[in-house]
């Protein structure tokens, strides 16, 4: 979707259809759907509780003297530079998975390690805050972020040099991480009575699975509040199992 001021608007009309695929019904009705959602209240107050949320995450990234790029943030994104714990963004994005936490490997402005490797992990909160998260949790989600990245430590390569993308992470803080996470979640269940997996059951050949991980990536899915005009993620399973089928009302969400 592009929009413009008058000015610029016979321009963007001749030259889109030059750039622009065919367009699609169900995607021009998702926009609308979308666009009609951001104009609620309950909307207003999600986009509101998700940059709260972030600044609550990088104050608590800030005490433990972790090294933000911005010194803080003032939207959904954190950009954590991870140069002070030796590690690569790479590294880092890897360890934290294994302990159960989601999140993107980033380049920092001038990064030395390239935009592979990257010197920095990009944290956002919207699926947490779909989730139920609140600030009073982040706190919580900075400290283990924190420890995971404390306890990794770069292995070498065969020239002896450290390396950018393998390391060792102590087990005692990945586990005790894969256990808060799953502390936090069953505190926010996705649905009424769900619960995330066991940790002992949640790794796979060393990597945590999803179910059990705190989903910090940043991602247009992850950024929808979970409104389905006049029903929540919770009403999910009702609706998809019902019959006879239930409406659901795209322009009136609930409050």
């Amino acid at each position: 979707m592009i929009l413009s001021t008058g000015e610029y608007a016979p321009s963007i009309d001749r030259g889109c259809p030059l750039v622009l695929g065919g367009p699609l019904a169900h995607v021009m009705a998702a926009k609308a759907v979308a666009l009609a959602e951001a104009r609620t209240e309950a909307f207003r107050t999600y986009a509101q509780n998700v940059a709260d949320n972030a600044k609550a995450l990088a104050e608590g990234l800030l005490t433990r003297d972790a090294q933000l790029v911005t010194g803080g943030t003032d939207n959904h994104i954190v950009l954590l530079d991870v140069r002070n714990f030796g590690l690569t963004g790479r590294q880092a994005e890897a360890a934290l998975l294994d302990s159960g936490i989601v999140t993107n490997r980033n380049a920092v402005p001038n990064d030395p390690n390239g935009a592979w490797y990257t010197t920095g992990v990009r944290l956002g909160t919207p699926a947490l805050t779909s989730r139920g998260f609140t600030t009073s949790d982040m706190d919580a989600v900075a400290d283990m972020i924190v420890s995971v990245l404390k306890s990794t430590t770069p292995t070498t390569t065969s020239a002896g040099a450290p390396s950018k993308a393998k390391f060792d992470l102590g087990s005692d803080a990945r586990d005790a991480s894969l256990s808060e996470a799953q502390r936090l979640l069953d505190l926010h269940p996705l649905y009424p009575g769900s619960s995330s997996t066991d940790p002992a059951q949640a790794t796979r050949r060393g990597r945590a699975t999803r179910r059990v991980a705190l989903p910090l990536r940043v991602a247009t899915a992850a950024s929808r509040s979970g409104h389905l005009g006049g029903h929540t993620l919770n009403d999910l399973p009702g609706i998809l199992h019902a019959d006879p089928p239930v409406e659901v009302n795209m322009t009136s969400p609930k409050s």
